[in-house]
C-alpha cells in the first residue's frame, strides 16, 4: 500500500514494508485450511496485518516557500479484520491504526484510530439489507481547514450506513434505499475549529430499470 501523505509537500520520499502477521499467529495446518492471509478462530476468519513505512516531507505544515519546515516521520499501521460468512447471513469487523512520529517536531505526532463493523443479510430472493458502522479518531491533514493551528487538529467521527435492497438478481427493476449519518466533532484547538464541527445526514433513493 502507498505512504498517507499528510503535509501537500512538494518533494516526498517513502518506504513502506507490510509484514503477514498471520505467520506468527497461526500454524502450517490452521493456515492451510484459511483463505490467504488469515487464520481461522472459531466460525470466523482473522486477516492481521502490519505495515512499517518511513517518510521524508520537505513542507510538513503545507506553509509558503519562505515558512516551510521539512522532517522525516516513521509511521507504524497495524489492522485487522474478522470475517464471519454464512451464506445468507455475512458480517465482518476490525481496526486500523496509524502511529507518526516525526523526527524532530514531534508536536506533529499522532496516532489515528479507525474500528468499524458491518452485516449483510439476505431475506429471500428479492430482499437484502446492509448495514456499516464506523467511528474515527484521528487529527486532520495539516492545512486541512485553512487555519493555522500549533498542534494537529483531533476529531471523533461516528458514522452509519444503511441500505435496502429490493429485486431479484435477474429481475427487470430494482430498488435501492439508502440512509446514513455522521458527525464530527473537534477535541482540540477550540478557538480554531469550534465553529468547524460539520454533521451530515443523507437520505437516497436509486430505481434501475433494464429493458
Amino acid at each position: 500500500s502507498g505512504i498517507l501523505q499528510r503535509g501537500g509537500c512538494s518533494m516526498v520520499k517513502g518506504l513502506s514494508l507490510t509484514v503477514a502477521a498471520a505467520l506468527a499467529v497461526a500454524g502450517p495446518i490452521a493456515l492451510a485450511q484459511s483463505p490467504p492471509g488469515s487464520f481461522k478462530a472459531g466460525p470466523a476468519y482473522v486477516y492481521p496485518e502490519i505495515e512499517f513505512a518511513v517518510k521524508r516531507d520537505d513542507n510538513i505544515a503545507m506553509q509558503p516557500e519562505v515558512a516551510r519546515v521539512a522532517d522525516t516521520i516513521i509511521y507504524v499501521r497495524p489492522a485487522f479484520r474478522v470475517e464471519a460468512r454464512g451464506g445468507v447471513q455475512n458480517y465482518d469487523a476490525g481496526y486500523r491504526g496509524e502511529y507518526a512520529s516525526y523526527r524532530n517536531v514531534t508536536d506533529y505526532d499522532y496516532d489515528d484510530h479507525e474500528v468499524f463493523a458491518g452485516g449483510d443479510w439476505t431475506l429471500d430472493a428479492r430482499n437484502n439489507f446492509k448495514l456499516k458502522a464506523q467511528y474515527l479518531d484521528r487529527v486532520d491533514l495539516r492545512g486541512g481547514l485553512n487555519v493555522v493551528t500549533p498542534t494537529p487538529n483531533e476529531y471523533r467521527q461516528p458514522m452509519l450506513t444503511g441500505l435496502y435492497a429490493y429485486g431479484a438478481q435477474d429481475a427487470a427493476g430494482k430498488l435501492d434505499l439508502q440512509a446514513g449519518g455522521y458527525s464530527k466533532p473537534y477535541r482540540n484547538n477550540r478557538q480554531q475549529t469550534e465553529a468547524r464541527d460539520p454533521s451530515r445526514t443523507e437520505l437516497g433513493a436509486t430505481l434501475l430499470l433494464r429493458a
